[in-house]
């Protein structure tokens, strides 16, 4: 059975894995918690996990969910939130990659929101106006630059994934006779199933490299909550569309960015998920 050390235990991502996957699992904490190893930006790394430690523990990956994602925070401050996103993520990836031990880090389709028309595949070129994904696009030119033939590293690049536990969609769920969704503001959904199905394919087939998971169409929040609503309530739910004025850390259409998995399909043997299939999931 495989061991994985999973950097960051409050992710989603994280959390359900650990439900569905069958491993051995080690986490460790920004906070101090119960069988929990405390780890945060300020640690010495060698501290943490000695030699004997590795040794011990015999870990086969490590998954890196640890990052300030909130793209409001990212633009506001960019400093502070790069101790964790830049430095921290690239310590923890020297530090391993030095160990020969396979790391992941997740990534963003929005290292693509400037490349309004890249093929946005695996190997495209990278830009963004946004904060977020360009201390994303650092930590992947340092990850090529020390595993250039990725080794010991996989890079993950996510389109907008959805759990059972959005608030957006639980407000559908509590029935209300009418609920507000943006018509102008894109995602391309994936479940988080559809992620984690992913990863096992990764591990099993023991493969590195750079990986797309992305949507199959993009969709306005408003277009994808009125077909749950249509198919879960029979039209009970009155779902209206709003318009906000966007947040210069908000996404416009292109933005959104659904990624082109040619190569993923080739390594993994998965295609882009269908909305059908992205409502499954959370059913």
């Amino acid at each position: 059975m495989k061991s994985i050390l999973i950097i960051g235990k409050s992710s989603k991502i994280a959390q359900e894995f650990e439900k569905r996957s069958f491993y051995n699992y080690i986490f460790t904490s920004h906070k101090k918690q119960n069988n929990c190893i405390h780890l945060s930006h300020k640690h010495n790394l060698s501290d943490v996990f000695t030699d004997d430690f590795i040794k011990l523990k015999k870990i086969d990956y490590v998954l890196l969910f640890s990052s300030l994602s909130s793209f409001k925070t990212c633009q506001e401050n960019y400093e502070k939130t790069s101790l964790v996103n830049i430095k921290f993520n690239i310590n923890i990836i020297n530090f391993f990659i030095k160990q020969k031990i396979k790391i992941v880090f997740f990534s963003t389709s929005y290292v693509f929101s400037s490349i309004k028309y890249s093929p946005r595949n695996e190997n495209s070129y990278r830009k963004s106006k946004f904060n977020y994904p360009k201390q994303k696009i650092i930590v992947e030119k340092y990850i090529k630059k020390i595993d250039p033939l990725f080794k010991y590293s996989i890079i993950l690049r996510l389109t907008k994934v959805l759990y059972k536990d959005d608030e957006l969609f639980l407000n559908l769920l509590r029935k209300p006779k009418q609920v507000f969704y943006f018509d102008n503001l894109f995602i391309a959904p994936i479940s988080v199933n559809y992620v984690i199905n992913a990863l096992n394919l990764i591990f099993t087939t023991n493969q590195t490299g750079i990986y797309h998971l992305s949507g199959e169409r993009q969709i306005t929040y408003y277009e994808f909550y009125k077909i749950i609503s249509t198919r879960f309530f029979s039209d009970n739910i009155n779902v209206i569309p709003i318009y906000p004025k966007l947040k210069n850390y908000q996404m416009t259409s292109y933005d959104c960015c659904i990624l082109n998995m040619v190569n993923t399909k080739k390594k993994l043997n998965i295609n882009p998920q269908k909305i059908s299939d992205v409502i499954k999931d959370l059913s």
